[in-house]
């Protein structure tokens, strides 16, 4: 039996940040073309116990409290680094099909190797900007063989991927989306390395994002993040009729038995909901780093950004406590 969620206030904020503003207004309309989608999909299964998400903190920095910053001519010059070429727009086009406007590229930095994600392709290369490898996400068009994610049988070029490299396990993490307005579904799309090396084995699954919402939507705008025991996958959601936000969920999965090429263990969760309130804008997870996490018992933290009160900006603040399940 899951275990009922606790929503308390918790005190996050730092020094440079005090409590102020009222609640923003909520971005009322999505826009913008998103690629079609799949069929069937694995359900996510809950677990024993869920998660404690506590409320969010709306807040203003304080430029009082800020140090004051040095004149422009103090600042030593960029040191700039060798760079290294990623994918160009041909390039995009021939390697998935579809030409993309715009680039939406998303890149990680492993201990050798690179990967970076841009639209519909997925590359990795060596620090010293060797290109390992180049792959399509999805279809084509005509055939899902031959891509990233051929194991899940995308039924399109996907959209929206973000990569990012957890360094507690030494592993890269894959997500992309699946839509299909008149098939309706929708499809999180899920993979990490077997290991440091982003050519070698991959594991993946597929999270069933198609959501009952007041009528069926579908996840839009990925947030990604890992602390030491689970990832934390945020989605915006939209219905498949009409483009009228619809609120904003969460999934987390535990990193085993997934990072053995395991079933996954997932369970999604409505934030806002449960701790009673919000604004309900985007909420992109905090990737953690150090040893331990936060701190015994809890997970990671979800912001929302860009709000505005007056002439204060504002951020909401939820901690995820006890993720794993």
């Amino acid at each position: 039996m899951r275990a009922m969620m606790q929503a308390r206030l918790a005190w996050l904020l730092t020094a440079l940040f005090v409590l102020g503003g009222a609640w923003p207004v909520l971005p009322q309309e999505y826009s913008g073309a998103r690629a079609p989608v799949p069929g069937p999909a694995p359900k996510p299964s809950g677990g024993s116990q869920a998660p404690r998400i506590r409320a969010p903190h709306r807040s203003r920095l304080s430029p009082g409290i800020l140090a004051p910053p040095r004149p422009l001519s103090a600042l030593a010059p960029a040191q700039l680094g060798t760079g290294i070429e990623g994918i160009n727009f041909d390039q995009q086009a021939s390697t998935s099909g579809y030409y993309e406007i715009p680039p939406d590229p998303n890149g990680a930095a492993g201990s050798n190797d690179l990967v970076s994600v841009v639209n519909s392709v997925i590359d990795s290369y060596t620090k010293s900007g060797t290109l390992l490898n180049r792959q399509r996400l999805g279809s084509n068009g005509t055939t899902a063989t031959g891509s990233f994610f051929q194991a899940l049988s995308p039924v399109n070029g996907l959209f929206d991927p973000k990569v990012i490299y957890d360094q507690y396990e030494g592993r890269f993490l894959v997500v992309a989306l699946e839509q299909d307005s008149s098939a309706q579904t929708s499809r999180i799309l899920l993979a990490v390395s077997a290991g440091d090396d982003p050519t070698g084995a991959w594991y993946f699954t597929a999270l069933d994002s198609k959501l009952n919402i007041g009528g069926s939507t579908w996840a839009d705008f990925p947030g990604l993040a890992v602390d030491d025991g689970a990832v934390y996958i945020t989605a915006n959601m939209f219905p498949f009729s009409g483009n009228k936000y619809k609120g904003t969920r969460l999934w987390i999965v535990n990193k085993l038995p997934f990072y053995t090429n395991g079933a996954p263990v997932v369970a999604v969760y409505d934030p806002y909901s449960i701790v009673g309130g919000g604004s309900g804008g985007t909420l992109q997870p905090a990737h953690v780093y150090g040893v331990g996490g936060v701190g015994p018992g809890a997970g990671t933290f979800l912001v929302s950004s860009g709000w505005t009160s007056g002439g204060d900006d504002l951020l909401e603040v939820i901690r995820v406590d006890s993720p794993t399940h």
